[in-house]
């Protein structure tokens, strides 16, 4: 789930990429542990990959929208499969920040 907001009246800026969790994609590091006993292997099951979103209806984020908050729907595919993406976007008043991701 990404969450951002846009001035109302304006797109909001929804990231290229999302993180996808629970996809391995190389090879867990050996164990090795330190003088402290922390052991400093690493699994890769998280990885950034490619969202494609749904067109976003430009009554969602239009100027009587401030306060009120919608979602966009995106599809991932990774590993051969299909996932869900969701943004949450907050009409905001003007000036705010808009958060962006990649």
């Amino acid at each position: 789930e990404y969450v951002t907001a846009t001035e109302a009246g304006t797109a909001p800026i929804l990231p290229k990429m999302v993180v996808a969790n629970g996809i391995a994609f190389d090879d867990p590091t050996p164990e090795y542990f330190g003088p402290t006993g922390h052991n400093f292997a690493e699994e890769f099951n998280s990885k950034l990959v490619p969202v494609e979103w749904e067109k976003v209806d430009k009554k969602l984020y239009a100027k009587d929208q401030v306060g009120k908050t919608f979602e966009v729907k995106g599809k991932v595919t990774a590993g051969g499969e299909e996932f869900d993406a969701v943004a949450k976007v907050t009409g905001c008043y003007t000036g705010c920040k808009q958060y962006r991701y990649l």
